[in-house]
């Protein structure tokens, strides 16, 4: 006869084969996701979250990686380095794979020593400083660094437009984009015989700051006006000097210019020009198809954001196959790797995680945005 012990023995042993056992059919991965998710950039944040839902849907729908399911864990930096290393660390206590962001390349740039701490990757989406180019690290990308755009703005300004002089502006807030966009923007201008008459900047969380610029303008009267900052920033200054230099040539980098600009901007931002690896209205069949799935889910079209946050989901899943879905294999699978088939387009990361991509001049016409030249 069994003794109470040798029984209690067995008993646990069969509870634990049985929890392993339905345990296996629940595996899940589970990546994180950064981003602000509330505040001024919470447009840049919702669409890179969204972005990513609908890609680890599709991948779900498919059957996961190597059987297992994908799960985000969303976390909202509300535009804020403080409130993003709490995030982060929440995500690190979360045991994620990796995370999805950070989306800002200021708030990337704070969190670096967070980052290296959680020893998971990150995939930023949309971050573009140079300042975290050609590191081999635990940060990747895909979005290329924010001063291949200047090449093909000053090439598209000098050559198809009157713009021989400019005026610059950089919002604080995000200066690790902002400032280093409009450093490429400044360097290429002059070296190809343009002129810088005035560079400011301001704060897009205090409006008050904006007066600066034109203030500038009125002073220095150029041809055209280059803002970096986000897409609400753009349309709100836009309207602001519209009416008093309706001949000025808006220009906005990448980060600015999305769908929301053209929304929010109205007639202030018609003819605005924008230099992107990212083109709304391409005709490339996968992205028709991503953009359809997207409108159907989220009611809204997607932005640039989105389709970058779509695409980060994808290389990372890619990295997770080859890793046989270990995801502590995952940092060696991400980069370099060869082709991966993007909604825009495929793409490639090399070695240091950086990535490179078509650029795109852009112009609204019409409430839309259009391209008008490939480089």
């Amino acid at each position: 006869m069994m003794t109470k012990e040798y029984k209690g023995f067995w008993l646990l042993i069969l509870l634990t084969a049985l929890w392993a056992i339905s345990g296996c059919g629940d595996q899940k991965i589970r990546l994180g996701f950064v981003g602000p998710l509330s505040g001024k950039m919470s447009d840049l944040g919702i669409q890179g979250r969204n972005g990513a839902l609908l890609a680890i849907d599709t991948i779900n729908e498919l059957g996961g990686v190597n059987g297992k399911q994908l799960e985000l864990i969303e976390m909202d930096n509300e535009g804020d380095k403080n409130a993003a290393r709490k995030a982060v660390k929440r995500l690190c206590e979360e045991e994620v794979s990796a995370v999805i962001g950070p989306m800002t390349s200021s708030i990337a740039m704070a969190l670096l020593p967070t980052m290296n701490d959680c020893g998971i990757p990150f995939v930023s989406p949309t971050v573009s400083t140079p300042h975290l180019s050609g590191s081999k690290d635990l940060f990747f990308r895909v979005q290329p660094e924010n001063t291949n755009w200047a090449d093909g703005l000053v090439l598209y300004l000098l050559n198809q437009s009157d713009v021989k002089t400019l005026a610059l502006a950089e919002d604080v807030d995000n200066a690790d984009y902002t400032f280093t966009a409009n450093d490429a923007v400044a360097k290429r201008f002059i070296d190809a015989g343009g002129h810088i008459l005035a560079r400011v900047q301001f704060s897009g969380s205090d409006r008050n700051s904006f007066g600066v610029i034109k203030k500038a303008l009125k002073a220095t009267r150029p041809d055209g006006l280059v803002v970096a900052a986000s897409a609400r920033d753009v349309a709100a200054l836009a309207k602001m000097v519209r009416p008093d230099f309706p001949e000025l040539v808006l220009i906005t980098p990448a980060w600015g210019s999305t769908i929301e600009l053209v929304e929010l901007g109205g007639k202030a931002v018609e003819g605005l020009l924008s230099v992107v690896s990212y083109a709304e209205d391409s005709q490339y069949a996968d992205f028709i198809e991503f953009k359809r799935r997207y409108r159907e889910r989220f009611g809204i079209a997607p932005n640039f954001a989105a389709a970058r946050a779509y695409d980060t989901v994808l290389l990372i899943t890619s990295a997770l196959k080859k890793a046989d879905g270990d995801p502590a294999l995952l940092v060696r699978h991400l980069a370099p790797t060869l082709k991966v088939p993007g909604v825009a387009g495929p793409f490639t990361v090399n070695e240091f995680g950086d990535v490179k991509r078509q650029v795109y001049v852009q112009k609204i016409e019409n409430g839309r945005l259009k391209t008008v030249e490939l480089r």
